[in-house]
């Protein structure tokens, strides 16, 4: 069985990744920042990450991804290459 989370400790923030369809399992775990792809919607709001779809878009028939360098989120459109929205991560 493949497990429903990864827990990474990253430049000094703890990160829950989840594929997100059964978030209510991890309320109780101690987590900066949740990193969660169910809806297929791309999006950086507040505490939640989620990187989209490069290959099955649901919202929007943008293709995204999210890279994460020098302690930054960017939410990439694979389709042009630019930058659609960026976190800074304390």
């Amino acid at each position: 069985m493949i497990n429903d989370i990864i827990i990474l400790n990253i430049d000094g923030n703890r990160y829950l990744l989840t594929h997100g369809h059964e978030l209510y399992k991890y309320v109780n775990l101690k987590y900066d920042y949740i990193m969660q792809g169910h809806t297929h919607c791309p999006t950086i709001h507040g505490k939640t990450i989620n990187p989209g779809s490069a290959s099955s878009p649901r919202s929007s028939n943008i293709h995204t991804c999210i890279i994460y360098e020098n302690k930054q989120f960017n939410l990439i459109n694979l389709d042009t290459f630019e930058i659609i929205d960026t976190r800074l991560i304390n």
